[in-house]
Protein backbone atom coordinates (compact mmCIF):
# COMPACT_ATOMS: atom_id res chain seq x y z
CA UNK A 1 0.00 0.00 0.00
CA UNK A 2 2.87 2.34 0.64
CA UNK A 3 3.63 4.72 -2.17
CA UNK A 4 5.69 7.68 -1.16
CA UNK A 5 6.48 11.26 -1.83
CA UNK A 6 9.50 13.22 -0.64
CA UNK A 7 9.33 16.58 1.03
CA UNK A 8 12.58 18.46 0.49
CA UNK A 9 11.76 22.13 0.96
CA UNK A 10 14.35 24.45 -0.54
CA UNK A 11 16.11 21.69 -2.52
CA UNK A 12 15.62 20.49 -6.07
CA UNK A 13 15.09 16.79 -6.66
CA UNK A 14 17.46 14.62 -8.62
CA UNK A 15 14.68 12.08 -9.11
CA UNK A 16 13.58 11.73 -12.72
CA UNK A 17 9.80 12.07 -12.92
CA UNK A 18 8.37 10.89 -16.25
CA UNK A 19 6.00 13.37 -17.84
CA UNK A 20 3.58 12.57 -20.59
CA UNK A 21 3.51 15.02 -23.44
CA UNK A 22 1.57 18.11 -22.44
CA UNK A 23 -1.89 17.63 -23.87
CA UNK A 24 -3.54 21.01 -23.76
CA UNK A 25 -7.32 20.72 -23.56
CA UNK A 26 -7.96 23.81 -25.68
CA UNK A 27 -11.51 22.58 -26.17
CA UNK A 28 -12.33 23.52 -22.55
CA UNK A 29 -13.27 27.04 -23.57
CA UNK A 30 -16.49 27.36 -21.57
CA UNK A 31 -16.47 27.99 -17.84
CA UNK A 32 -18.71 28.73 -14.89
CA UNK A 33 -17.41 30.23 -11.64
CA UNK A 34 -19.13 30.77 -8.34
CA UNK A 35 -19.12 30.69 -4.57
CA UNK A 36 -21.09 28.20 -2.50
CA UNK A 37 -22.40 29.12 0.95
CA UNK A 38 -24.52 27.41 3.55
CA UNK A 39 -27.98 28.92 3.69
CA UNK A 40 -27.66 28.64 7.47
CA UNK A 41 -25.20 31.35 8.44
CA UNK A 42 -23.79 32.08 4.97
CA UNK A 43 -20.55 30.23 5.77
CA UNK A 44 -18.39 29.10 2.80
CA UNK A 45 -18.66 25.39 2.02
CA UNK A 46 -15.44 23.55 1.19
CA UNK A 47 -15.33 20.29 -0.77
CA UNK A 48 -18.66 20.70 -2.55
CA UNK A 49 -18.75 18.51 -5.67
CA UNK A 50 -19.51 20.53 -8.80
CA UNK A 51 -20.34 18.74 -12.06
CA UNK A 52 -21.35 19.95 -15.51
CA UNK A 53 -24.04 18.08 -17.41
CA UNK A 54 -21.42 16.81 -19.90
CA UNK A 55 -19.12 15.22 -17.32
CA UNK A 56 -16.51 17.72 -16.10
CA UNK A 57 -15.89 18.07 -12.38
CA UNK A 58 -14.22 20.04 -9.63
CA UNK A 59 -14.71 20.85 -5.93
CA UNK A 60 -14.93 24.12 -4.02
CA UNK A 61 -11.89 25.39 -2.12
CA UNK A 62 -11.84 26.46 1.53
CA UNK A 63 -13.37 29.81 0.53
CA UNK A 64 -16.29 28.01 -1.12
CA UNK A 65 -15.11 29.14 -4.58
CA UNK A 66 -15.04 27.01 -7.72
CA UNK A 67 -14.46 27.33 -11.45
CA UNK A 68 -15.43 24.44 -13.72
CA UNK A 69 -14.54 24.31 -17.42
CA UNK A 70 -16.35 22.36 -20.12
CA UNK A 71 -15.99 21.51 -23.81
CA UNK A 72 -19.41 22.98 -24.63
CA UNK A 73 -21.61 25.79 -23.31
CA UNK A 74 -22.54 24.89 -19.74
CA UNK A 75 -26.29 24.37 -19.60
CA UNK A 76 -26.45 22.97 -16.07
CA UNK A 77 -24.27 22.34 -13.05
CA UNK A 78 -25.06 19.96 -10.20
CA UNK A 79 -23.78 20.47 -6.66
CA UNK A 80 -23.67 17.96 -3.82
CA UNK A 81 -22.19 18.00 -0.34
CA UNK A 82 -22.55 15.77 2.74
CA UNK A 83 -25.23 17.16 5.03
CA UNK A 84 -26.82 19.38 2.39
CA UNK A 85 -29.50 18.98 -0.23
CA UNK A 86 -28.26 18.66 -3.79
CA UNK A 87 -28.72 21.65 -6.06
CA UNK A 88 -29.04 21.92 -9.85
CA UNK A 89 -28.55 25.28 -11.52
CA UNK A 90 -29.37 26.04 -15.15
CA UNK A 91 -30.43 28.83 -17.47
CA UNK A 92 -29.64 32.51 -17.24
CA UNK A 93 -28.06 32.29 -13.79
CA UNK A 94 -25.04 30.47 -15.26
CA UNK A 95 -24.23 33.45 -17.48
CA UNK A 96 -23.11 35.64 -14.57
CA UNK A 97 -19.38 36.21 -14.11
CA UNK A 98 -19.47 34.67 -10.64
CA UNK A 99 -22.66 33.15 -9.32
CA UNK A 100 -23.59 32.92 -5.65
CA UNK A 101 -25.20 29.67 -4.54
CA UNK A 102 -26.58 28.53 -1.20
CA UNK A 103 -27.08 24.93 -0.13
CA UNK A 104 -29.76 24.00 2.40
CA UNK A 105 -28.69 21.82 5.36
CA UNK A 106 -30.70 18.61 5.40
CA UNK A 107 -31.06 18.70 9.18
CA UNK A 108 -33.25 21.80 8.89
CA UNK A 109 -35.78 19.76 6.90
CA UNK A 110 -36.05 16.83 9.31
CA UNK A 111 -38.92 17.38 11.71
CA UNK A 112 -38.13 14.28 13.72
CA UNK A 113 -35.24 11.89 14.15
CA UNK A 114 -35.12 9.12 11.60
CA UNK A 115 -33.77 5.88 12.98
CA UNK A 116 -32.31 3.25 10.69
CA UNK A 117 -32.09 -0.24 12.14
CA UNK A 118 -29.51 -2.76 11.07
CA UNK A 119 -26.45 -4.69 12.08
CA UNK A 120 -23.45 -2.57 11.03
CA UNK A 121 -21.23 -5.59 10.40
CA UNK A 122 -23.84 -7.24 8.18
CA UNK A 123 -24.32 -3.98 6.26
CA UNK A 124 -20.55 -3.61 5.77
CA UNK A 125 -20.25 -7.20 4.54
CA UNK A 126 -23.15 -6.77 2.12
CA UNK A 127 -21.70 -3.50 0.81
CA UNK A 128 -18.36 -5.24 0.34
CA UNK A 129 -20.01 -8.03 -1.67
CA UNK A 130 -21.67 -5.46 -3.96
CA UNK A 131 -18.48 -3.67 -4.94
CA UNK A 132 -18.27 -5.44 -8.34
CA UNK A 133 -21.86 -4.35 -9.04
CA UNK A 134 -21.66 -0.75 -7.79
CA UNK A 135 -18.31 0.24 -9.31
CA UNK A 136 -16.81 0.01 -12.84
CA UNK A 137 -16.14 -3.48 -14.17
CA UNK A 138 -13.75 -2.37 -16.94
CA UNK A 139 -10.50 -0.42 -17.08
CA UNK A 140 -11.08 3.33 -17.17
CA UNK A 141 -8.93 6.41 -17.69
CA UNK A 142 -9.54 9.61 -15.73
CA UNK A 143 -7.99 13.07 -15.70
CA UNK A 144 -7.31 14.49 -12.26
CA UNK A 145 -5.78 17.51 -10.59
CA UNK A 146 -3.39 17.10 -7.66
CA UNK A 147 -1.96 19.61 -5.19
CA UNK A 148 0.40 19.07 -2.28
CA UNK A 149 1.41 21.76 0.20
CA UNK A 150 3.90 21.81 3.07
CA UNK A 151 3.58 24.30 5.90
CA UNK A 152 6.22 25.03 8.52
CA UNK A 153 4.15 26.25 11.44
CA UNK A 154 1.66 28.47 9.59
CA UNK A 155 3.88 29.42 6.63
CA UNK A 156 3.88 27.59 3.29
CA UNK A 157 7.34 26.42 2.28
CA UNK A 158 6.52 24.02 -0.59
CA UNK A 159 3.63 24.04 -3.08
CA UNK A 160 3.35 21.55 -5.95
CA UNK A 161 0.53 21.05 -8.46
CA UNK A 162 -0.04 18.70 -11.37
CA UNK A 163 -2.56 17.53 -13.92
CA UNK A 164 -2.30 13.77 -14.25
CA UNK A 165 -3.99 10.69 -15.67
CA UNK A 166 -5.34 7.88 -13.53
CA UNK A 167 -5.75 4.35 -14.90
CA UNK A 168 -7.98 2.02 -12.92
CA UNK A 169 -8.79 -1.57 -13.73
CA UNK A 170 -12.07 -3.24 -12.86
CA UNK A 171 -13.19 -2.89 -9.25
CA UNK A 172 -13.86 -6.62 -9.43
CA UNK A 173 -10.10 -7.12 -9.02
CA UNK A 174 -9.00 -7.28 -5.42
CA UNK A 175 -5.60 -5.72 -6.05
CA UNK A 176 -4.26 -2.56 -7.70
CA UNK A 177 -1.82 -4.22 -10.07
CA UNK A 178 -2.13 -2.37 -13.37
CA UNK A 179 -3.60 0.74 -11.74
CA UNK A 180 -1.23 3.58 -12.65
CA UNK A 181 -0.73 7.32 -12.61
CA UNK A 182 1.06 9.43 -15.21
CA UNK A 183 1.78 13.14 -14.79
CA UNK A 184 1.03 15.34 -17.79
CA UNK A 185 2.14 18.77 -16.57
CA UNK A 186 2.94 20.40 -13.27
CA UNK A 187 4.62 23.23 -11.42
CA UNK A 188 6.39 23.73 -8.09
CA UNK A 189 7.35 26.56 -5.78
CA UNK A 190 9.67 26.14 -2.77
CA UNK A 191 11.10 28.36 -0.11
CA UNK A 192 14.74 29.33 -0.80
CA UNK A 193 15.54 29.75 2.90
CA UNK A 194 18.09 27.30 4.20
CA UNK A 195 16.24 27.15 7.51
CA UNK A 196 13.22 25.71 5.69
CA UNK A 197 15.17 22.71 4.44
CA UNK A 198 13.71 19.41 5.67
CA UNK A 199 14.53 15.98 4.29
CA UNK A 200 11.60 13.67 5.17
CA UNK A 201 9.68 11.03 3.26
CA UNK A 202 6.05 10.35 4.20
CA UNK A 203 3.14 8.45 2.70
CA UNK A 204 1.23 10.11 -0.13
CA UNK A 205 1.86 11.73 -3.49
CA UNK A 206 -0.01 11.66 -6.82
CA UNK A 207 -0.28 7.85 -6.62
CA UNK A 208 -2.56 8.09 -3.58
CA UNK A 209 -5.51 7.77 -5.95
CA UNK A 210 -4.29 4.19 -6.41
CA UNK A 211 -2.84 3.27 -3.04
CA UNK A 212 -5.45 4.85 -0.75
CA UNK A 213 -8.59 3.97 -2.71
CA UNK A 214 -10.06 1.83 0.06
CA UNK A 215 -12.81 0.36 -2.13
CA UNK A 216 -10.39 -0.70 -4.86
CA UNK A 217 -7.45 -1.72 -2.64
CA UNK A 218 -9.58 -3.66 -0.22
CA UNK A 219 -6.71 -5.12 1.84
CA UNK A 220 -6.30 -1.55 3.12
CA UNK A 221 -9.51 -1.53 5.20
CA UNK A 222 -12.59 -3.34 3.94
CA UNK A 223 -11.47 -6.97 3.57
CA UNK A 224 -13.00 -9.26 6.20
CA UNK A 225 -9.66 -9.91 7.88
CA UNK A 226 -9.13 -6.15 8.19
CA UNK A 227 -12.60 -4.97 9.21
CA UNK A 228 -12.63 -7.77 11.78
CA UNK A 229 -10.06 -5.75 13.73
CA UNK A 230 -12.63 -3.01 14.35
CA UNK A 231 -15.66 -2.46 16.54
CA UNK A 232 -18.57 -1.14 14.46
CA UNK A 233 -21.32 1.17 15.68
CA UNK A 234 -24.39 2.34 13.77
CA UNK A 235 -24.90 6.10 14.08
CA UNK A 236 -27.82 8.30 13.10
CA UNK A 237 -28.36 8.42 9.33
CA UNK A 238 -26.94 11.23 7.24
CA UNK A 239 -27.50 12.56 3.76
CA UNK A 240 -25.03 12.96 0.93
CA UNK A 241 -26.95 15.18 -1.44
CA UNK A 242 -30.52 13.84 -1.46
CA UNK A 243 -29.58 10.25 -0.67
CA UNK A 244 -29.81 8.79 2.81
CA UNK A 245 -26.71 7.05 4.09
CA UNK A 246 -25.93 4.48 6.71
CA UNK A 247 -23.21 5.95 8.93
CA UNK A 248 -20.97 3.43 10.66
CA UNK A 249 -18.31 4.39 13.16
CA UNK A 250 -15.19 2.21 13.16
CA UNK A 251 -12.98 1.95 16.23
CA UNK A 252 -9.85 -0.23 16.58
CA UNK A 253 -10.29 -3.28 18.76
CA UNK A 254 -7.71 -4.19 21.37
CA UNK A 255 -6.07 -6.72 19.05
CA UNK A 256 -2.49 -7.39 18.14
CA UNK A 257 -1.61 -5.62 14.91
CA UNK A 258 1.79 -4.83 13.46
CA UNK A 259 0.49 -1.57 12.00
CA UNK A 260 -1.81 1.16 13.35
CA UNK A 261 -5.53 1.08 12.56
CA UNK A 262 -8.01 3.87 11.86
CA UNK A 263 -10.80 5.64 13.69
CA UNK A 264 -13.52 7.14 11.58
CA UNK A 265 -16.82 7.09 9.74
CA UNK A 266 -17.91 5.00 6.76
CA UNK A 267 -20.92 6.19 4.71
CA UNK A 268 -22.94 3.61 2.76
CA UNK A 269 -25.83 4.48 0.44
CA UNK A 270 -29.01 3.04 1.94
CA UNK A 271 -30.50 1.93 -1.40
CA UNK A 272 -27.51 0.72 -3.41
CA UNK A 273 -25.27 -0.25 -0.46
CA UNK A 274 -22.36 1.48 -2.18
CA UNK A 275 -19.54 3.00 -0.16
CA UNK A 276 -19.84 6.75 -0.78
CA UNK A 277 -17.52 8.43 1.70
CA UNK A 278 -14.90 7.67 4.34
CA UNK A 279 -13.55 10.03 6.97
CA UNK A 280 -10.62 8.37 8.73
CA UNK A 281 -7.88 9.28 11.17
CA UNK A 282 -4.88 7.13 12.05
CA UNK A 283 -4.86 5.77 15.59
CA UNK A 284 -2.03 7.56 17.41
CA UNK A 285 -2.17 5.57 20.65
CA UNK A 286 1.07 3.81 19.67
CA UNK A 287 3.40 6.52 18.37
CA UNK A 288 6.01 4.02 17.25
CA UNK A 289 3.53 2.20 14.99
CA UNK A 290 2.20 5.51 13.68
CA UNK A 291 5.73 6.61 12.86
CA UNK A 292 6.38 3.40 10.92
CA UNK A 293 3.19 4.02 8.94
CA UNK A 294 3.79 7.69 8.17
CA UNK A 295 7.56 8.00 8.00
CA UNK A 296 9.75 6.36 5.40
CA UNK A 297 13.07 8.19 5.68
CA UNK A 298 14.67 10.97 7.67
CA UNK A 299 18.14 12.32 8.42
CA UNK A 300 19.85 10.39 11.27
CA UNK A 301 19.90 13.31 13.71
CA UNK A 302 16.31 14.40 13.09
CA UNK A 303 13.65 13.39 15.61
CA UNK A 304 10.20 12.77 14.10
CA UNK A 305 7.03 12.81 16.20
CA UNK A 306 3.71 11.98 14.46
CA UNK A 307 0.74 14.08 15.56
CA UNK A 308 -2.08 13.32 13.14
CA UNK A 309 -2.92 11.66 9.84
CA UNK A 310 -6.39 12.05 8.32
CA UNK A 311 -7.93 10.73 5.13
CA UNK A 312 -11.14 11.69 3.31
CA UNK A 313 -12.30 9.64 0.31
CA UNK A 314 -15.42 10.42 -1.72
CA UNK A 315 -17.21 8.31 -4.36
CA UNK A 316 -19.97 9.81 -6.51
CA UNK A 317 -22.51 8.02 -8.73
CA UNK A 318 -22.37 8.86 -12.44
CA UNK A 319 -25.81 9.78 -13.85
CA UNK A 320 -24.93 8.09 -17.16
CA UNK A 321 -24.71 4.56 -15.72
CA UNK A 322 -25.35 4.80 -11.97
CA UNK A 323 -21.87 3.45 -11.12
CA UNK A 324 -19.87 4.99 -8.30
CA UNK A 325 -16.39 6.35 -9.04
CA UNK A 326 -13.62 7.90 -7.01
CA UNK A 327 -14.09 11.66 -7.22
CA UNK A 328 -12.13 13.29 -4.41
CA UNK A 329 -9.38 12.45 -1.91
CA UNK A 330 -7.59 14.48 0.73
CA UNK A 331 -4.82 13.37 3.08
CA UNK A 332 -3.37 15.49 5.84
CA UNK A 333 -0.26 14.84 7.96
CA UNK A 334 0.83 16.75 11.03
CA UNK A 335 4.16 15.99 12.65
CA UNK A 336 6.87 17.58 14.76
CA UNK A 337 10.56 17.60 13.91
CA UNK A 338 13.56 18.70 15.92
CA UNK A 339 17.28 18.21 15.61
CA UNK A 340 19.17 16.61 18.45
CA UNK A 341 20.91 19.07 20.78
CA UNK A 342 18.43 21.80 19.80
CA UNK A 343 15.94 23.08 22.33
CA UNK A 344 12.93 23.87 20.16
CA UNK A 345 10.96 21.66 17.79
CA UNK A 346 8.94 22.68 14.75
CA UNK A 347 5.48 21.59 13.62
CA UNK A 348 4.83 20.74 9.96
CA UNK A 349 1.60 20.12 8.08
CA UNK A 350 1.44 18.32 4.73
CA UNK A 351 -1.82 18.29 2.75
CA UNK A 352 -2.39 16.31 -0.46
CA UNK A 353 -5.60 16.91 -2.37
CA UNK A 354 -6.87 15.41 -5.62
CA UNK A 355 -10.07 15.69 -7.62
CA UNK A 356 -10.99 13.57 -10.63
CA UNK A 357 -12.01 16.13 -13.26
CA UNK A 358 -13.11 14.01 -16.24
CA UNK A 359 -13.55 10.43 -17.42
CA UNK A 360 -12.03 9.83 -20.84
CA UNK A 361 -14.02 8.04 -23.50
CA UNK A 362 -11.07 7.06 -25.67
CA UNK A 363 -9.08 3.95 -24.65
CA UNK A 364 -5.69 5.29 -23.53
CA UNK A 365 -3.32 2.97 -21.72
CA UNK A 366 -0.61 4.21 -19.38
CA UNK A 367 2.50 2.23 -20.19
CA UNK A 368 4.75 1.07 -17.40
CA UNK A 369 7.59 3.34 -18.54
CA UNK A 370 5.29 6.38 -18.30
CA UNK A 371 3.87 5.49 -14.89
CA UNK A 372 4.70 7.81 -12.00
CA UNK A 373 7.38 6.14 -9.80
CA UNK A 374 6.37 4.86 -6.41
CA UNK A 375 8.96 6.88 -4.50
CA UNK A 376 9.06 10.07 -6.59
CA UNK A 377 7.79 13.56 -5.86
CA UNK A 378 6.72 16.44 -8.03
CA UNK A 379 10.30 17.60 -8.26
CA UNK A 380 12.93 19.03 -10.52
CA UNK A 381 11.10 18.80 -13.82
CA UNK A 382 8.11 20.85 -12.72
CA UNK A 383 7.65 24.37 -14.08
CA UNK A 384 8.00 27.44 -11.87
CA UNK A 385 4.92 29.44 -10.79
CA UNK A 386 5.49 32.17 -13.36
CA UNK A 387 2.70 31.72 -15.92
CA UNK A 388 -0.62 33.15 -14.62
CA UNK A 389 -2.49 31.20 -17.32
CA UNK A 390 -0.75 27.90 -16.60
CA UNK A 391 -4.00 26.07 -15.79
CA UNK A 392 -6.16 27.95 -18.27
CA UNK A 393 -6.96 24.80 -20.26
CA UNK A 394 -7.52 22.47 -17.31
CA UNK A 395 -9.95 21.90 -14.48
CA UNK A 396 -8.32 22.37 -11.09
CA UNK A 397 -9.17 23.05 -7.46
CA UNK A 398 -9.01 26.83 -7.39
CA UNK A 399 -6.41 28.07 -4.87
CA UNK A 400 -7.84 29.69 -1.77
CA UNK A 401 -7.15 33.31 -0.97
CA UNK A 402 -4.61 32.34 1.71
CA UNK A 403 -2.80 30.03 -0.71
CA UNK A 404 -2.70 32.76 -3.37
CA UNK A 405 -1.08 35.09 -0.83
CA UNK A 406 1.45 32.39 0.08
CA UNK A 407 2.31 31.88 -3.58
CA UNK A 408 2.85 35.62 -3.95
CA UNK A 409 5.18 35.74 -0.95
CA UNK A 410 7.26 32.78 -2.12
CA UNK A 411 7.58 34.22 -5.63
CA UNK A 412 8.90 37.49 -4.21
CA UNK A 413 11.64 35.57 -2.39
Amino acid sequence: MRRLFTIIAGLLFLTVVPLLSREKRDSLSYAVSGTVLSSYGDTPLEGVHVATSDGFYTVTNEDGFFSVKSSSPVSRIDLSCPGYLSLSVSGEELKADCILLRLVPVSLLLKEARVVDGNPRVIMEEAYSRIPKNYPAVTEIHDFFYRETVRKRQSYIDISEAVAILQKRSYGNIDTWGDRVAVSVGRRLVSPRKSDTLGVQVLGGPVQGVTLDAVKSRNFLLASEEIGKYDLEMLSPAFVGDRMQYVIRITPRAVLSEYPLYNGLVFIDRETLAFTRMELSLDMSDREKATRMMLVKKPPRLRFTPLEQTLVISYVPDPSDGLYRLRYMRTSFRFRCDWKKRIFSTNYTVVNEMVVTHRRDEPVEIKWKDAFPENASLGKQMSFFEDPDFWEAYNIIEPSESLEHAIGRLKKR
